[in-house]
């Protein structure tokens, strides 16, 4: 493979290779695939002068969850009028790439895919490029194209189609169901080419995407932790860290999320419905993270409670589970610890009589039943 350096600006120059190279199979009857893959936009955020000339960050108008904090707002305003141009520009190399599909004709018998990796915060919640679940990062485009122009009168859906939740693996399955080819049992994802050819039968589509962050790239402005979740069909994403929930949003009724409501227990029935959804993507894709647990019960003794328990440190730090079939909308009354310090602080649940709890120690020992 011959490396060489771009002579101009890179997505004007990919597109003069791609235009080059579809002029060459004009006349051909052997079926292509062809793919141009280019940074922008991406940082450095800088475009050609005459792209950059009509974006000014003196004229960005900020999305409204960008906090009025001028660092933030500094930062994002001087990027985004890079990125807008990066964006008009490759605009207007992909209207070249369509103009020689059209000129040669090959036009007929092309689909166009055009998709991107990520997106970038640009401010929004405070934060800056990648590497985080929220829609400015994760919501991206997918758009199929091609063919005749009158995408009606040659059998083909276009506009607005079913909300589906596309995600990277699907891509590959998509692109051989366009173009007629099986789609191999060991490959990943799904093929969602009968969203665009209406005589093609539709499987059963999934009514979420999985996200995932596995290793933390420590990008500055972002999240620094690994992190799982979802977007649901019906508008709602949900993501926790290992063992502790994060977000939940209702994205129908806040498209910008401001309101986080993964902490707010009048919405328990949907946050154990969609962390169900990502326990099974977890056990499809073979993951190992650990999710969160429901457990309303839960609290850690205070080290200030009985001034002479940290005479035994191995009795330090006790946790009371409650479990889920005793919780309940009545505020708990705990008792006194046991006199038995092997066995760690014993919490009692007045709840229909019961006094029951489970006991684990802070040391990893097992859960253990109790009962007086």
């Amino acid at each position: 493979m011959e490396m060489f350096r771009l002579p101009t600006y890179e997505t004007d120059a990919m597109t003069d290779l791609m235009i080059e190279y579809l002029r060459e199979k004009k006349d051909s009857d052997t079926p292509f695939f062809a793919v141009m893959s280019v940074q922008p936009p991406h940082d450095p955020y800088v475009a050609p002068p005459r792209n950059q000339a009509g974006h000014l960050p003196s004229q960005i108008r900020f999305r409204p969850n960008v906090p009025p904090v001028p660092s933030v707002r500094e930062q994002a305003a001087r990027e985004l009028a890079g990125y807008y141009a990066m964006v008009e520009n490759i605009d207007q190399n992909v209207g070249r790439i369509v103009d020689c599909l059209n000129e040669t004709g090959l036009m007929e018998h092309t689909h166009i895919l055009f998709f991107s990796d990520h997106g970038d915060m640009h401010g929004s919640h405070g934060q800056f490029r990648k590497t985080t679940p929220y829609q400015e990062a994760v919501q991206v485009p997918f758009l199929i194209s091609g063919e005749k122009r009158g995408a009606h009168a040659a059998g083909r859906n276009a506009g607005n189609v079913d909300r589906v939740p596309i995600n990277h693996v699907d891509v590959a399955p998509t692109s051989l169901g366009l173009c007629g080819i099986p789609v191999p049992e060991w490959m990943e994802g799904t093929d969602y080419s009968a969203l665009r050819l209406p005589d093609r039968p539709r499987p059963d589509y999934p009514d979420s995407a999985y996200l995932q962050c596995v290793v933390p790239t420590h990008h500055h402005d972002s999240v620094n932790k690994a992190w799982r979740g979802i977007v649901t069909c019906s508008g709602y994403k949900y993501v926790c860290f290992e063992n502790t929930d994060w977000l939940l949003f209702d994205l129908n009724e806040d498209p910008y999320e401001l309101v986080n409501l993964a902490h707010n227990d009048k919405y328990l029935p949907l946050r154990r419905q969609l962390r169900e959804k990502l326990q099974r993507w977890i056990e499809k894709t073979d993951d190992t993270f650990a999710l969160p647990r429901e457990c309303r019960g839960c609290i850690k003794t205070p080290s200030n409670v009985w001034p002479d328990w940290n005479k035994n440190s191995r009795n330090e730090g006790w946790f009371a589970w409650i479990p889920d079939a005793l919780l309940s909308e009545k505020a708990f009354w705990f008792g006194k610890r046991s006199e038995n310090r092997r066995r760690g602080c014993l919490w009692k649940n007045w709840y229909n009589g019961s006094r029951i709890i489970s006991l684990k120690y802070a040391n990893g020992s097992p859960w253990i039943p109790l009962s007086t």
